[in-house]
């Protein structure tokens, strides 16, 4: 079933460290609500989606963080996260497309 318009879709990955490692200091928040359909429909095109994840994922399993996409997605440090607002959105992290 699709989720409502009006709530956005957030997929978590959760991943427990392993027992020598310490938990990672940064979050990667990757926003796709910008991957649209090529013909202009409010559809989102998954593959694309999938791909934008993966190699979001993929860069920070090899390099331990993500250099900012605007618009798409961001090695947040865990503390900038934790203040009187706490909003897990990626679109409340990231800067605005160029």
């Amino acid at each position: 079933a699709a989720p409502p318009y009006n709530l956005p879709l957030h997929i978590w990955v959760l991943r427990k460290p392993g027992p020598a490692a310490r938990p990672a200091p940064e979050l990667l928040l990757v926003e796709t609500a910008g991957v649209l359909a090529a013909d202009g429909r409010d559809k989102q095109l998954w593959p694309a989606v999938q791909d934008a994840v993966l190699d979001a994922w993929e860069h920070v399993e090899r390099h331990g963080t993500l250099d900012e996409r605007p618009g798409a997605a961001r090695s947040v440090p865990v503390l900038e996260l934790l203040d009187d607002e706490v909003d897990l959105a990626p679109a409340r992290h990231l800067p605005p497309p160029a």
